[in-house]
């Protein structure tokens, strides 16, 4: 299966006449480069809620098979970068914004390499956060892996942020140069708790400016951009997951900006069908009571678009 590693998890399962047949790449495909530390964060904050160790014991030898994968395959720089080129037929970006065309520069010029994302690496942190927490539960020791993790947020923000731009790039192209499109993706920053306090003040207001924030949530990419397309997938549309995680971090951080985001999530599923949030939404601007143009055939309900609410308000 195009990209499977030890430890690595799945990007998504497909069955079906064209997954059998080899006209689409989903039957077991590992085209992703989040998952793994996500399904960490994961498995950390399940033992956390419900108090209960079981499911960790039962679970520790693939955890860390998991973390030993997500390490292996850092660069000497310390990212986790995106794979230098399409493998058969799978997936040019293998972040959350998998189109063709999602990572860029402020001029529009595609990304091109082994690119390192920025949201990618704020997972990486919290996912090494996680095992330390794990590993600690489990009798071993968990202080190496949050050192691990310490450093990394420090080299996120050293390296990511663009104070021309008053916000973190959405990436790093291979030769180190910032990619400085201002988009919604350090926004997942302030969820992974991977800034410091005042940073993350700084990415809060930043991004509730008009260009980025629409009123019914965050734009995936701000209207000042050239490649600024509101009906586009990756591109200017409103995601609600996006918007829920960024909602989800201001409240981390104690911020105020929080209670917008959070309202704004209530009141985009208030004007959906059956309350059901889609996928994903344009990115026109908010100027009453009707509801935002929908993107053409989203996915409707979206699990991760529920989800993201109740995280949001819990």
């Amino acid at each position: 299966m195009a990209q499977e590693a030890p430890g690595k998890i799945a990007h998504e399962l497909r069955r079906g006449e064209l997954a059998r047949a080899g006209d689409v790449p989903f039957g077991r495909y590992f085209g992703t480069t989040d998952a793994t530390a996500l399904w960490l964060v994961l498995l950390r904050d399940h033992a956390a809620a419900t108090g209960s160790r079981a499911l960790l014991r039962e679970l520790a030898a693939p955890m860390r098979r998991a973390l030993a994968w997500m390490q292996g395959a850092r660069s000497p720089d310390g990212f986790l970068r995106e794979p230098a080129s399409r493998s058969g037929q799978g997936l040019w970006n293998t972040s959350w914004k998998d189109s063709d065309d999602s990572i860029h520069d402020g001029q529009g010029r595609l990304a091109s390499g082994a690119v390192a994302v920025v949201e990618i690496q704020g997972y990486v942190a919290a996912a090494l956060d996680a095992c330390a927490d794990m590993e600690s539960w489990l009798g071993a020791d968990g202080a190496p892996l949050a050192l691990e993790a310490a450093a990394l947020r420090e080299s996120i923000d050293g390296r990511f942020w663009d104070e021309a731009m008053g916000l973190h790039a959405v990436a790093l192209a291979e030769d180190g140069r910032r990619l400085d499109a201002a988009t919604s993706n350090p926004g997942h920053l302030l969820w992974a708790g991977a800034l410091s306090p005042d940073r993350a003040a700084r990415v809060a207001r930043r991004m509730m400016r008009p260009d980025l924030w629409s009123g019914w949530g965050l734009r995936t990419l701000s209207t000042r951009s050239p490649r600024y397309q509101p009906l586009s997938y990756h591109n200017g549309s409103v995601w609600p997951h996006d918007t829920g995680l960024f909602a989800a971090g201001l409240a981390r951080y104690g911020l105020p900006e929080a209670a917008t985001a959070r309202r704004a999530l209530l009141d985009m599923a208030a004007v959906q069908p059956a309350l059901q949030l889609p996928e994903l939404l344009s990115g026109y601007a908010r100027g009453g009571p009707v509801p935002p143009p929908a993107y053409l055939e989203p996915c409707r309900p979206q699990a991760w678009a529920a989800a993201l609410v109740w995280a949001a308000l819990g």
